[in-house]
């Protein structure tokens, strides 16, 4: 396949050191001849042979410009190119010429399900088994005053808990958003804070249990 200068292209690398497998085609000084330089920095990353021959085409840099802190979301998918670049520690965020950002509430409707998404990928990957997450993610029992007077203790614990798991859960769907933090360290952590939440809930349903016989 013949380059042209300014293909962002993907490709296999033949060793992951050094390597993010997307390369910028350019042009070389003393040869005219197009070569591949590899996303992670700009030093001995130049693909090889064998390399480059594995490439296909992503996009033109005459095509799209690189807009660092562009929402991706504010665009439409064909407009938009994200690299994930460095082993996943850096981003960049390529927009097509021209592209116009969507109106408003078409934006906001695109967040959410965007949101609502990362969090279901940051549920699944807890440890907690299927009915863990189960009697987590259901709704409270309808209780009467004088349960709820009763339960005071457990439904504060419930609440405590809630809180705790939620800011993990909200802390990891950031880590797996944006890649800035340990991702395997807070699942665990989430992890521990949605066993803890478990506990209270398993409390409430033995104790309101009890008090109905």
């Amino acid at each position: 396949m013949t380059f042209n200068k300014g293909d962002i292209i993907a490709y296999t690398p033949s060793t992951l050191f050094r390597r993010d497998g997307y390369a910028e085609v350019r042009i070389s000084w003393d040869t005219d001849e197009p070569y591949g330089q590899d996303t992670f920095d700009q030093n001995d990353t130049r693909l090889t042979a064998d390399e480059i021959a594995t490439g296909y085409v992503l996009f033109n840099l005459n095509d799209f410009i690189e807009k660092p802190f562009a929402d991706e979301e504010a665009y439409d998918p064909e407009d938009v190119f994200v690299l994930d670049t460095r082993k996943g520690m850096a981003k960049r965020t390529f927009v097509r010429r021209g592209a116009q950002e969507l109106p408003d509430d078409e934006l906001i409707e695109r967040h959410v399900k965007a949101r609502e998404a990362n969090t279901q990928r940051a549920r699944a990957l807890l440890l907690s088994p299927n009915e863990h997450q189960d009697l987590v993610a259901s709704d409270l029992p309808e209780m009467t005053a004088e349960e709820v007077t009763v339960l005071a203790d457990t439904l504060r614990w419930i609440q405590r808990a809630t809180t705790a798991f939620e800011t993990s859960l909200e802390h990891l769907v950031r880590i797996r958003t944006t890649g800035d933090g340990n991702a395997d360290f807070q699942t665990v952590h989430t992890d521990e804070d949605h066993y803890e939440l478990w506990r209270a809930r398993r409390a409430l349903d033995s104790r309101l249990s009890a008090l109905r016989g």
